[in-house]
């Protein structure tokens, strides 16, 4: 059984987890698993493919992150949530990754090789997405707020106040 499920930008490859916190990647034209381990010693929190399919972002209770290469399994930890991670995200260009976590911070990494980091502050963030062309970070959050920042400044755009308590998820 699936409790999370995401699939890569063309739809190549869908990745999963199960209740034992196995994570499995699925090439679509094959229908074959080319990826197969946990992760994390529990359940992935959050899990995402890169745009291509070749890079695993997963989030944990813990207040870990990983982005995983599908094919050689190499593995980048993403530490320094306090509490779980609620969102992991990878850019188009697979050098960037975000993270959103239960500490009210959303995370900016670098994940080409330099390691780095910068860091937002958002009101208990659920979920968040990078833009398409990588300048714009979309967030939803506890208040019910969605919130559009600019990447490189890390400035806040705009603020939308949500309706209810709650706003679970932001995609662009």
């Amino acid at each position: 059984t699936a409790l999370g499920v995401a699939a890569s930008e063309g739809m190549e490859r869908l990745v999963m987890t199960n209740v034992y916190g196995r994570v499995f990647v699925v090439d679509t034209a094959s229908r074959k698993v080319v990826f197969e381990r946990n992760i994390f010693s529990s359940l992935a929190q959050a899990l995402t493919l890169g745009p291509h399919g070749a890079l695993i972002g997963a989030g944990s209770k813990s207040g870990v992150a990983s982005v995983t290469t599908v094919d050689t399994q190499r593995e980048q930890i993403l530490a320094g949530h306090v509490g779980h991670v609620t969102a992991i995200a990878i850019d188009a260009t697979e050098r960037g990754a975000l993270t959103a976590g239960a500490d009210a911070t959303v995370r900016l990494w670098d994940i080409a090789g330099i390691p780095g980091r910068a860091t937002l502050l958002v009101n208990t963030p659920l979920h968040a997405d990078i833009s398409s062309d990588g300048s714009r970070i979309l967030t939803a959050s506890r208040d019910g707020a969605a919130r559009l920042f600019d990447r490189a400044s890390g400035a806040q755009i705009v603020a939308v106040p949500g309706a209810s308590d709650t706003l679970n998820s932001a995609v662009f």
